[in-house]
């Protein structure tokens, strides 16, 4: 895992935690991937039949050079409707917009040589996110793992500023696990998102396998609890996941062949709802991701059918 750096200029901002915090509820939900001319009505029956209280609707987006369009997104006006579709049954919407790009290895690499190209690029992306923005959404995710691009906080300061003329819900940002510690412009949003794929490892046969998870997670929490601390923003893990193979949560983001091991992800599951239940600068999580015929469903994210959807099933219902 590379060095991160440290919190140098969230620490000259430094507030505690409660102080000066906005209010923003609990997400208790998903992740799921939105396509033009679908139905997700059933979807949403069972996320709140669930305890659910939340979903991200996930935009893909495509990036060729400095150019950016959604062709294989659903049209504004379907969104409306599965905004309408999801909040009758009591769940809170957050627009989530992904960058997909064949000319790097992963969206979190994106960046560019000149200026010129820079300057073009954040006009491109800003003209996007400005056409989702006029939806009556709860939560709108202002970007997804764009640590190439995350330095440029001016850019990134003008484009939430673009978005707030249209949008008047809660604005976030979808930081990277090895991201997160170098923005310096938190305090232009509303809330804190992570996408918490950080690695847990714990013993090759572990009598108390959920005990080691929390165990291994206490670094990390330590860090999030730091930048809440800092920057007084409640944190919210706009995705975190593990795959149902086996020692999934060494490297959650990694798509592995390995055998399947449906405990494996109910086992990280249930470690994230223990890690942070007391945690009163947590907000929840929006689990990646719900799709019921992912082509890799049986080893892959989704936690429908398997051991992992009762975990949320049971802590769903209880949460307050």
């Amino acid at each position: 895992m590379r060095a991160l750096t440290a919190l140098m200029f969230l620490s000259l901002i430094a507030v505690p935690y409660g102080a000066s915090v906005p209010a923003f509820p609990a997400w208790h939900g998903v992740n799921l991937i939105v396509a033009p001319g679908e139905n997700y009505n059933a979807q949403f029956d069972t996320l709140r039949a669930m305890g659910a209280n939340a979903v991200a609707l996930v935009i893909l987006c495509e990036q060729r050079g400095t150019a950016l369009t959604c062709p294989n997104a659903p049209t504004r006006r379907e969104l409306r409707a599965h905004i309408r579709a999801a909040r009758t049954r009591d769940l809170r919407v957050m627009l989530k917009p992904h960058v997909e790009t064949q000319e790097f290895s992963w969206r979190g690499e994106i960046r560019f040589a000149s200026e010129a190209a820079w300057r073009a690029w954040f006009e491109n992306y800003a003209r996007v996110m400005l056409r989702y923005a006029r939806l009556d959404a709860d939560a709108f995710c202002v970007g997804t793992e764009l640590a190439g691009t995350s330095q440029r906080a001016h850019e990134w300061r003008t484009v939430i500023a673009r978005v707030r003329t249209r949008f008047h819900g809660a604005l976030m940002y979808a930081a990277h696990f090895e991201e997160f510690e170098k923005i310096e412009w938190w305090d232009a949003l509303d809330a804190i998102g992570i996408d918490a794929y950080f690695p847990l490892e714990i013993s090759a046969t572990p009598a108390f396998p959920v005990d080691e998870l929390i165990a291994a997670w206490q670094p990390y929490r330590a860090r999030l609890e730091e930048l809440a601390r800092t920057t007084g923003k409640p944190i919210l893990f706009t995705e975190v996941g593990y795959q149902s193979r086996a020692r999934s949560f060494e490297s959650p983001w990694q798509r592995d062949p390995a055998l399947r091991d449906d405990r494996a992800q109910s086992f990280a599951y249930q470690a994230v709802f223990e890690n942070f239940a007391d945690a009163r600068w947590w907000r929840g999580a929006l689990w990646w991701d719900w799709h019921a015929d992912d082509p890799d469903a049986e080893t892959g994210f989704t936690p429908t059918l398997k051991p992992a959807e009762g975990v949320l099933m049971a802590h769903w219902r209880n949460q307050k």
